[in-house]
């Protein structure tokens, strides 16, 4: 139990900016990926995470 002359300490959430792809960005990425490089490659050369990919 914490006592009220005590101070807590919160974690402090960090929220992500999510990005929009725009078809065009889509399919150079699905085109990377299609001429023969790796999930892993691909992530990495477009910062993207491999579920990303995936779906």
């Amino acid at each position: 139990m914490n006592s009220p002359n005590k101070r807590t300490v919160h974690a402090t959430i960090i929220r992500k900016a999510r990005l929009q792809w725009n078809a065009r960005e889509k399919i150079a990425i699905i085109l990377y990926y299609k001429s023969g490089h790796s999930n892993n490659q691909t992530a990495a050369k477009f910062n993207i995470e491999i579920k990303q990919l995936r779906n």
